[in-house]
C-alpha cells in the first residue's frame, strides 16, 4: 500500500503548481525595488503554467509574476485548503 501511494505522489508531482484563486506570498526581494515584498496577493489567471497574473490585496496592483518569485500562503485555522501539487492535487 505503501508503495502505491509513492508511484501516486511520483505520477503526479509536476514542476508548476500555480493555479487560480491560490493567495501567495511575493518572496522576491528586488521586484519593484522591493515594493510588494511579502505582500499577499490572489492568483487571477495563470499564463503558460509558470507565469501568474497576482492581484495584490493591499494595493489592488494587477500584477504579472514568475511562479518562483511566490509561494503558497496557509489559510487561517478552519479555512480551506487546495492541494497544488502531489498525489491528491
Amino acid at each position: 500500500m505503501q508503495m502505491e501511494e509513492q508511484k501516486k505522489e511520483r505520477m503526479n508531482r509536476l514542476d508548476y503548481w500555480v493555479t487560480p484563486g491560490v493567495v501567495v506570498k511575493v518572496k522576491h526581494k528586488t521586484l519593484a525595488n522591493g515594493k510588494y515584498y511579502n505582500e499577499k496577493g490572489v492568483v487571477q489567471e495563470v499564463e503558460a503554467r509558470y507565469v501568474a497574473h497576482v492581484k495584490m490585496l493591499t494595493s489592488g496592483d494587477l500584477l504579472k509574476i514568475d511562479q518562483e518569485m511566490l509561494e503558497t500562503v496557509l489559510p487561517a485555522l478552519g479555512g480551506r485548503v487546495r492541494i497544488v501539487n502531489g498525489a491528491y492535487r
